[in-house]
């Protein structure tokens, strides 16, 4: 997957930053696909899959947390059950 910002066409590195958020939302369903599903990630784990995507890896683990793509309990990531796609408007 190419890095974040080639994915919106910003030039930005911020996943943040799209006006759009159905874009942002998108992008961050894209980055949640990098989890198996019922596969549990230590912080570690999930930042080594992510780091290629974004050079700000705690924002973005933050933000697929909390957009709900993936859910983290006792230092444990795991992708979310109802990590589908957002609805395009």
């Amino acid at each position: 997957m190419p890095a974040v910002p080639t994915v919106l066409g910003m030039s930005t590195t911020t996943p943040t930053d799209p006006t759009e958020p159905r874009k942002r939302l998108v992008v961050l369903h894209l980055i949640a696909q990098e989890l198996t599903p019922g596969e549990r990630y230590t912080q570690v784990e999930v930042d080594s899959r992510i780091r290629g995507l974004h050079p700000d890896v705690a924002a973005l683990r933050r933000q697929l947390v909390d957009e709900g793509f993936v859910e983290r309990r006792a230092g444990e990531y795991w992708r979310a059950d109802d990590s589908a796609p957002p609805m395009a408007s």
